[in-house]
């Protein structure tokens, strides 16, 4: 670099046909935007370089901004920008400081530094700086910031910025900020490297082991050391694989340490394992656990390979196995690490004793399984997907008062009570619907459960966020609860993985670990509930990013999803609160506000209705149709009795008329009498009253 001088971007947000906000007398902030910029590099040009993204009303893309300053070599940039509310309010007013999401680090220094300055010299309130993961903020640019001086859809604050005046006032208040800011107090990080045993990450400035976090794949680690401007971490206190590494904190002086996030691979020794076996009626199960000198698993996606399968030397003298027909004893095998570092190896058919070589990396292998009798009275058999055909792994089996799961390839005992010849055994399982089957004693049967509304959901993981708003509204908070607990269940009962951002309804959890969890966990999509009064005239509320193609079309599926013959009417917005800007994939936030002041439904069920509306709106998305419902007469004898559909794990009283919906031609009603004991009905016809078999109670 040429100059001594910090090299300093400004970006003028938006320019060309991306006019930005808009004020209601139409000032324009991408017009206000360069202004700002405009003035501010002047003040700061004695001091230091400084560079515009755009020097007139261009348009120019986000990546080009990043490429124009890191060919600048920029050590700072700042994105300027004006604020508009989403919905229309215009008394909000308020500076709003982002930096990159990270914990700790320049950016987030400068950002202090700026609210700081903001706080004391501005007469509008500041909110404290939010991490983002904007695009503009998405570089290795050391210290980058956007920030939002005001709210153009405030009238006043509008009238204001257009004397020159206020623009200036702004662009002081920013030039303290940086004044005293130079290449020597900023900490850069430089980089890792790994040798003799070592995970070395090396900064631009002296680190103190009391000023400095790690964390491994998001937990506290402790075991590390700091020297000069390097924190070491050993790699015999990591277990092998692919391992997240973060460190964040400060430097001796003060300065923040880049947050950083690295995926170091470390190779994995193999050195010990330990096998367990578990005999079924006619099948064995190994189990084996495969260790590095550390005593730590293998990481997952580790290859074995099964070398030979021999029968005893008595079995072969005997003729119990010919050579040729050992290899009929290996049923199955799982040949890849699982989490736990585990492999899985299936017997069957054994007449006697068998040896196994296998072998895993540099380490080889031996065991030897017996021959276990033949357990006839048992009950014994696999569960698969009836449309991939894979085994099940973690079904509920079930028969008289006894019940076990299937393994990791689907294979069941149950130990029999009764002296008949077979038992009437039930199959439950997350994602697939229940099915009961009479299975013979003593001789394995196979059985595929149907995936319910055919799998799409199957592993899916959902975000499910209660809106932070409502923590102040007991009401708002305890309906909104109510339809995450509703949402929650129909996906579970949809194979699904529901993730919640809250443990119980008054946890207070902030926005930024709302969405970095969610970035953890990968999710697939994200659902935020709010039920807390809106600027705007309550209704039934769906939002979505406007730069999100996806959540707009998540958003009109929900919409165009069908629960009931007269629902309310749903609205769909553009929106850009923190959650739903900052996260990936389909998002939307639904408001509920008009759902209760309506008073067409209990809270209860208005609860349903809402998880239920936004539920099939996923499936739609995902590409399933074929939901329908029925709506019967509902009277108050049997009231209190849980009734719903095979397909559904709910179902929704409206007035007096039950709705139920379902996915398949043939499901059947479901009448749980006593939380115990269950009628199966056919469906009878819809407007209707459902009778039980005495003839008396209906519904």
């Amino acid at each position: 670099m040429s100059s001594s001088k910090l090299r300093v971007v400004i970006d003028p947000g938006h320019g060309g046909e991306a006019t930005g906000s808009r004020g209601f007398s139409g000032t324009l902030e991408k017009d206000l935007n360069l202004s700002l910029s405009k003035i501010l590099q002047e003040m700061l040009l004695p001091r230091f370089e400084v560079f515009l993204t755009r020097e007139g009303d261009v348009s120019l893309s986000l990546e080009n901004r990043i490429a124009f300053a890191t060919e600048k070599e920029t050590d700072v940039f700042i994105s300027i920008h004006f604020n508009a509310d989403s919905l229309g309010n215009t008394n909000i007013n308020r500076t709003e400081i982002y930096y990159p999401f990270e914990e700790t680090g320049p950016s987030r220094d400068l950002a202090e530094k700026l609210y700081e300055s903001f706080r004391s010299k501005f007469d509008i309130p500041c909110q404290f700086p939010v991490p983002s993961r904007y695009t503009v903020l998405n570089s290795q640019i050391p210290v980058r910031l956007l920030l939002e001086v005001s709210y153009l859809t405030n009238l006043m604050e509008e009238e204001k910025l257009k004397d020159i005046s206020r623009l200036e006032r702004v662009a002081n208040i920013i030039y303290d900020a940086l004044s005293d800011l130079s290449r020597e107090k900023i900490c850069i990080y430089l980089g890792f490297e790994i040798r003799d045993e070592e995970i070395r990450f090396t900064f631009s400035k002296p680190v103190s082991r009391e000023l400095v976090y790690v964390r491994i794949d998001g937990k506290t680690f402790n075991t590390f050391y700091t020297r000069r401007k390097s924190v070491i971490i050993h790699t015999s206190t990591l277990r092998a694989g692919k391992r997240r590494i973060e460190i964040l904190g400060k430097t001796i002086d003060g300065a923040g340490i880049p947050h950083v996030t690295e995926d170091v691979e470390l190779n994995p020794k193999m050195d010990y394992f330990v096998a367990s076996i578990s005999p079924y009626t006619d099948h064995q199960l190994i189990r084996i656990k495969v260790l590095d000198k550390n005593l730590m698993p293998i990481p997952e996606g580790v290859k074995m390979s099964i070398d030979k399968l021999d029968a005893s030397i008595r079995a072969l003298r005997r003729g119990i196995y010919s050579p040729e027909d050992v290899g009929s004893a290996l049923k199955a095998k799982k040949e890849i690490s699982d989490s736990d570092g585990c492999f899985y190896i299936l017997l069957g058919g054994l007449k006697d004793d068998i040896q196994i070589q296998f072998s895993v990396g540099t380490l080889q292998g031996r065991l030897s399984v017996e021959n276990v009798a033949h357990r006839k009275s048992n009950v014994v058999g696999f569960v698969f997907d009836e449309v991939t055909k894979k085994p099940i792994k973690g079904a509920l089996i079930s028969c008289e008062g006894t019940t076990s799961f299937s393994n990791e390839f689907g294979i069941f005992e149950l130990e029999s009570s009764t002296d008949s010849e077979g038992e009437n055994v039930s199959f439950c399982c997350d994602g697939y619907y229940n099915t009961n089957k009479n299975l013979t004693k003593g001789k394995p049967e196979d059985v595929y459960l149907t995936p319910t509304y055919n799998g799409v959901f199957m592993r899916k993981k959902v975000l499910i966020d209660v809106d932070n708003r409502d923590l102040l509204d007991s009401i708002a908070m305890r309906h909104s609860w109510k339809v995450s607990e509703y949402l929650t269940s129909l996906l579970k009962y949809a194979g699904g993985i529901p993730i919640n951002t809250r443990k119980y309804p008054w946890q207070e959890v902030d926005d930024y670990t709302k969405v970095k969890n969610a970035l953890l966990q990968e999710v697939d999509f994200a659902v935020q509930i709010s039920t807390s009064k809106l600027s705007i005239k309550d209704g039934f509320y769906i939002f979505y990013y406007e730069r999100s193609e996806e959540s707009k079309r998540l958003a009109q599926k929900i919409k165009e999803s069908v629960a009931l013959k007269s629902e309310p009417e749903m609205i769909v917005s553009e929106y850009g609160n923190y959650f739903i800007i900052q996260l990936p994939g389909p998002r939307i936030a639904v408001n509920t506000r008009g759902l209760l002041t309506a008073g067409d439904f209990s809270e209860e069920d208005s609860a349903k209705f809402t998880a239920l509306k936004i539920f099939l709106g996923l499936l739609s998305y995902l590409g399933f149709s074929g939901i329908y419902f029925r709506e019967y007469d509902y009277t108050e004898s049997i009231m209190g009795m849980e009734i719903r559909s095979q397909d559904f794990p709910i179902s929704i009283l409206k007035g007096r008329h039950l709705v139920l919906h379902f996915a398949r031609p043939d499901s059947k009603i479901i009448v749980n009498l006593d939380g115990v004991n269950q009628l199966i009905l056919n469906k009878p016809v819809e407007g209707t009253c459902i009778i039980l078999p005495d003839g008396k109670s209906e519904v």
